[in-house]
Parts: C-alpha cells; structure tokens; sequence
C-alpha cells in the first residue's frame, strides 16, 4: 500500500513500514495527549454498546458457531455472552461490534476502526492480565495505526477498484494494539480523531436524514397525520444507492430511505426497535412511506448530506439542512449522547446495576487495576443466551 523502492544501499530502517513499527514499540502511555485518551474511551465505550446490541444483527446466530468452532471453549470474553477461546471470543466480538451498523467510521477511509482494534486488544489484555491503562494505550495505537494506513494509501483509486478498507487497513491496527508493553509520540492531532460514532443503526449515507428529519420533528412537534408530504434530497450517489430501494424485510429496510424517514418521523427516534418485522409491516406506516415521501436528487447536496422539506396539512413548510450527520466529527455526540447510546444497546443484555458500573469503569479506564474488573461485566448473567 505504502509505495517505496529501495535503491542500491538504502537501510530498510529508513521505510515507512519500519517507522510505523518502531512508533508502535516504542509508544509511551504518558505521550497519550489528553483529548486522545477521551476520544478513546469515547470509542471504546461506544464498541462495547454497538456489541451488546450486535446480538440483535440477523446473522449473529450464524457467526457464533464459526467462532466456537475455531477454537473451542476458553476464557476469553464474548460482549454480552459467555466466554470462548481467545480466537473465537476475538472474531464474534469483532462482528458483533459491526452487526448492527452502528459502530464508528473515518470518513477519510470509510473505514470502521474499532471492529478491528477492540475485540484483539481486549483479548490479549484480559488474558495477560494488564491493565487499563495498558488497554487504552493499546487501542489509542490500533486506532492510529489503522487511519495512518488509510491515510498514506491512495484511498480513491483503492476505492474506484472494489477495495473495501476495514477488511485490508484494519489488520494492521489490530496487530499494532495487542503487544500491550511498555512502548516517538502520538501527534497532538491524531490521525482518527475525524473517526465519528454513528447515533443510530444505519450506514453513514442515511444518518444525514434522520438527523435532519428528528430535527425538524422536536422543533416543531410535529406528527404523521399533521403531515402532507416529506421531500428529501440526497446527492446523486446516495440516490442511485438508497433514493428508491424498498423496505422489504430488515435488512432493506436499513437500506431504504423512504422507511426510514417514515418511521423517525412516527417513532421520533431511530434505533432497533423501528426495524423489527412488526414495525416495518405496520400498514399505516408503509402507506405513509410509499404515498407522502418524495425523495430526489438535490445537485446542492454533496457527499452524505442531506435536505428534508416537511409540508404540514396547512400547508406551511420546515426545512432541515445537514452536511453532516449527528455524530460526525464535525458534529459530535456528548459523552452524555454516547452514553445514552451505550443504555439503549445494553437494553436487555446487561443489568442495569452493571451498565452503570460498565460506564464508569470505561470513563475512568486508566484507573482500573486489571482487565478482568471490566470483561467480567460484559459477560452476559447466566441465562443469557448468545
């Protein structure tokens, strides 16, 4: 990916791919900048979440045999299940944390970070009984390691070749996060703090829409019957992508922008619960979807942005224009907004006596003695299936 030929006696100490490793070995925790160690427990918090509710993804029960099979029981902790070998509780963490799209992304590489970087450092550190501190070292690395990667590749013309980056920049961030010891310094600009947390279960071209809609909603309370006809525009792209796809069935649902601004629009808030096939069968709502939401493009609209225009039956008319969603780095959510985040996925997973316990070990992960304090919690209580 990173491109260098080696002329006649050039040292191999001087290639990227050296000076990336020498970082990483050679990485502090006191070089960790402030608003990096917040950004990372932000992540991490958020990776935990996006895991818990993973166990609703529809191919979850799929994946949890693959990874059984791998390597049999063990120790090591699966996010709201039980515990499997330290491959097997390594992969369905990784899947977990992206089943319900709802994990984070680096908009300059498209890339998930945390789905590849949380489940192995976690691992390693709970079965070498490390730290904390020494977990958050090594997730700020991975995180690092993995958008430098993106950044030095030639990301659109990896792109425009089908190259989809988690599963090729990710391995290396993965890599670089485990080796949890004693490690020049992180910049004071990291390369992933333009990673953002998606807010709600869907992909990053449709959170433009609901943020918008919910907007537009909470500002003039407004309901289904008040409302005539919802007109969003999206770019070009995004049409071709999501402008008229259906909502049959769960996964298209996810997909389709007409449903998805008729049920925030009805529900007033978007997360699983708006995606189940009771929801998405609702007559009322699949009327409203199909006869009063228009959506087009909008030249004026670039990239994952969005406009919607909501005409009441009085026939006034409330605009909404987003260039980025809720959640993007331009735009982030509050250590109150993840956390509440965090709540809504643990629904039914965990405690509540154990969420609050899960968050304030999280916040304050530096301080935690031993790995074990934390994972213990994210297993599930017995009875619990995966």
């Amino acid at each position: 990916m990173m491109r260098q030929s080696h002329g006649v006696g050039e040292s191999p100490l001087s290639t990227p791919s050296r000076q990336l490793a020498d970082f990483v070995a050679n990485f502090r925790f006191e070089d960790l900048p402030e608003h990096a160690r917040e950004r990372t427990r932000a992540i991490f918090l958020d990776a935990i979440g996006c895991a818990l509710a993973g166990h609703e993804g529809d191919e979850t029960g799929q994946i949890e045999p693959v990874a059984t099979a791998l390597g049999g029981p063990g120790n090591s902790t699966v996010i709201g299940g039980a515990s499997l070998s330290l491959v097997g509780a390594t992969l369905l963490n990784g899947y977990l944390i992206t089943a319900v799209t709802a994990c984070d992304v680096h908009r300059a590489t498209l890339c998930h970070i945390a789905p590849e970087v949380v489940p192995p450092a976690l691992a390693i550190a709970e079965q070498r009984d490390r730290s904390g501190r020494d977990l958050l070292r090594a997730l700020a690395l991975g995180f690092e390691v993995t958008t430098r990667l993106g950044l030095g590749m030639h990301y659109s013309a990896f792109r425009a070749r089908g190259w989809h980056s988690p599963g090729v920049i990710g391995p290396f961030g993965g890599a670089g996060a485990p080796p949890l010891r004693s490690c020049s310094s992180m910049p004071s600009d990291s390369c992933w703090r333009s990673a953002w947390r998606a807010a709600n279960p869907l992909a990053r071209s449709r959170p433009s829409v609901i943020t918008a809609v919910l907007a537009l909603v909470q500002r003039q309370d407004l309901r289904p019957e008040q409302v005539a006809r919802v007109k969003v525009g999206l770019s070009e792209a995004v049409y071709k992508m999501h402008g008229e796809i259906g909502w049959e069935g769960k996964f298209r649902a996810l997909l389709s922008t007409r449903y998805v601004v008729a049920v925030v629009l009805a529900d007033g808030q978007c997360w699983l619960d708006q995606f189940t096939p009771e929801r998405i069968a609702d007559p009322a709502l699949d009327a409203f979807a199909r006869d009063r939401v228009i959506v087009q493009v909008d030249p004026a609209v670039k990239g994952t942005g969005a406009v919607v225009e909501i005409t009441d039956r009085e026939g006034s008319n409330y605009v909404e224009r987003r260039s980025v969603p809720r959640g993007d780095s331009a735009d982030p959510l509050s250590r109150a907004e993840v956390e509440a985040k965090f709540r809504l996925a643990a629904r039914g997973r965990l405690t509540e006596t154990t969420i609050d316990q899960v968050i304030d070990r999280t916040i304050h992960l530096e301080e935690v003695a031993r790995v074990s304090e934390l994972t213990q919690l994210l297993r599930a209580p017995t009875g619990v299936l995966v």
